[in-house]
């Protein structure tokens, strides 16, 4: 496990189901970046607290009421994704908002 990773880790309360999914994300933003330019280069080192960490910060922002979220010109997917995967066993809808195709594919 990467230090970036651990300090995500240990940061927010994540199951392992939520991990999984948030590693598979992380795995496919590394691959297509060179070629979509989905985040900038120079932060992919600290992906899980530049990027993810930041998003979950979100969080605390939940409703316990239901609602619906949505993330305007997601680009990479952040925070929208990131949102949605921690989200995804509160039931909580997250809409992903993305006008550039490239990014929107690999978003889907």
């Amino acid at each position: 496990m990467t230090a970036d990773r651990a300090d995500f880790v240990a940061a927010p309360d994540v199951s392992r189901e939520t991990l999984e999914r948030l590693t598979i994300y992380a795995d496919l933003l590394r691959k297509w970046n060179p070629r979509i330019n989905l985040v900038s280069p120079r932060t992919l080192d600290a992906l899980w607290t530049r990027h993810f960490l930041d998003s979950a910060q979100l969080i605390d922002l939940v409703p316990d009421a239901p609602a619906t979220w949505a993330d305007l010109g997601t680009g990479g997917g952040f925070p929208g994704l990131v949102v949605a995967i921690l989200l995804q066993d509160r039931h909580k809808p997250v809409t992903l908002v993305e006008g550039a195709q490239r990014k929107a594919t690999i978003l889907r």
